[in-house]
């Protein structure tokens, strides 16, 4: 009981946003609430979107908190998704958001892996077919596509993945049960381990790796 009126305490004495707040992008808004310690109330998650000026705080909502956004956590955050018959993990803190797949709009003279740019969340990303990147077969596109967009030494890029899996901890000791050994030999430059967890084998990538990969510096520099 205790427990739970200090939680509900430290809720309550949070702040609210403030209209200083209007102007945001969707990203800054999450960077915003991950930011925060202690744990947002949904209510609180739409009104931090309602200060910000965005026209869908519910939806601002139901993704911060899909992200790990919004409640404490004893164990850091992953979102698996599906690459092919891959299933790997990005750490939720280096996710900006996942969306159905928008329009992309067509950029000459690019790597054959670069499908576009999008504008989401107000601003524009680089679409990245990530199977292909690796050197595995393009994905086919379907309605169970997502765009996942990854952020990382200051750089942000949108990566087409297969599905997705769910959001969720890998379990405690995380880094003493990455096998190096186990990962498909394609994604080993942007892995840090894989590891068989209670739906099968893992990969867990590093965002770091992926954003900071001299292919795609080329292609960001091109």
């Amino acid at each position: 009981m205790r427990d739970s009126e200090s939680r509900q305490a430290r809720q309550q004495e949070r702040p609210p946003a403030t209209p200083q707040n209007r102007g945001q992008t969707w990203q800054e808004a999450l960077a915003q609430a991950r930011a925060q310690p202690g744990a947002y109330t949904p209510e609180q998650l739409q009104e931090l979107a309602r200060s910000a000026g965005f026209s869908e705080p519910q939806r601002f909502a139901s993704q911060a908190q899909a992200l790990g956004i919004g409640a404490a956590s004893i164990a850091p955050q992953h979102l698996l998704f599906a690459l092919g018959t891959v299933t790997c993990a990005l750490p939720a803190s280096a996710v900006q958001g996942v969306e159905r797949i928008p329009e992309v709009t067509p950029v000459p003279n690019t790597a054959p892996w670069v499908l576009g740019v999008v504008q989401v969340w107000g601003a524009i990303f680089s679409v990245v077919d990530l199977a292909a990147f690796v050197g595995l077969p393009p994905l086919p596109r379907s309605s169970h596509n997502r765009l996942v967009v990854v952020s990382a030494q200051a750089m942000s890029v949108g990566f087409l993945v297969e599905a997705m899996v769910e959001m969720r901890a890998l379990g405690e000791n995380l880094a003493s049960r990455l096998d190096p050994r186990a990962v498909p030999e394609e994604l080993r430059p942007y892995a840090v381990g894989a590891l068989t967890d209670t739906g099968g084998m893992v990969v867990v990538l590093d965002p770091a790796r992926l954003l900071a990969s001299e292919k795609l510096q080329r292609y960001q520099l091109a």
